[in-house]
C-alpha cells in the first residue's frame, strides 16, 4: 500500500493502521521523516522529482491500494504504477484532478471508530506527534506552517 504525506497528521496514523493489519506499507516523505516512519514499520520513499522510479524500486510487485494525503502527483504516480482508480483514495485532491478516485475519510468515521484509535494512542500502541502547539489567537500563523507542508504529525491549537 502507498500512503503520500505518510508523517503527516493523517499519514501517520494511516500507516500505523495499515501497518497493524499486515500490510506493506510504503509512505512518501521528505528524508527528514525517514527514520522515523522506519520506526512505525513503514518503508519510507522520498517524493519529488523521480519518485515513480523509488517507489517501483520499493515494491517491485507493485501496489494494490493508495492513500493520497498529498494531492494529484499521487495519483499521477498511482495510475503510472498501474493501480486502478477505485483502489486509490484521496483526502487531498478535488475536481478533475482527483481523476475519479473516492473521497472516504474522517467523516464517516463512526465514535466507535474514534473510540477505538483513542485508545490505541492512549496505551502507546499508536503515535501521533504534535509538531507545533499554538495558542488559539495565533491560528493563522498555524495555519501558515501547515500550509507549508513537511509537518510531522499534527499542529495544535489550544485555549487559555
Amino acid at each position: 500500500m502507498l500512503i503520500s504525506a505518510a508523517a503527516g497528521g493523517v499519514g501517520v496514523l494511516a500507516s500505523q493502521l495499515a501497518v497493524r493489519t499486515g500490510a506493506t506499507v510504503i509512505g512518501t516523505a521528505s528524508p527528514a521523516n525517514h527514520e522515523f516512519l522506519r520506526s512505525l514499520g513503514v518503508t519510507p520513499v522520498a517524493h519529488g522529482d523521480g519518485m515513480v522510479e523509488r517507489l517501483r524500486e520499493a515494491a517491485p510487485r507493485g501496489y494494490t491500494a493508495v492513500l493520497d494525503n498529498h494531492g494529484p502527483d499521487t495519483i499521477e504516480a498511482a495510475l503510472e504504477l498501474g493501480v486502478p482508480i477505485e483502489r486509490i483514495n484521496t483526502i487531498a485532491t478535488y475536481g478533475p484532478a482527483d481523476r475519479g478516485a473516492s473521497h472516504i475519510g474522517g467523516a464517516q468515521a463512526n465514535s466507535d471508530d474514534l473510540l477505538h484509535v483513542a485508545e490505541l494512542l492512549a496505551s502507546g500502541e499508536l503515535q501521533l506527534p504534535i509538531s507545533e502547539i499554538y495558542p488559539l489567537e495565533r491560528a493563522a500563523e498555524a495555519y501558515e506552517q501547515l500550509e507549508e507542508g513537511h509537518v510531522r504529525g499534527k499542529i495544535v491549537l489550544v485555549t487559555d
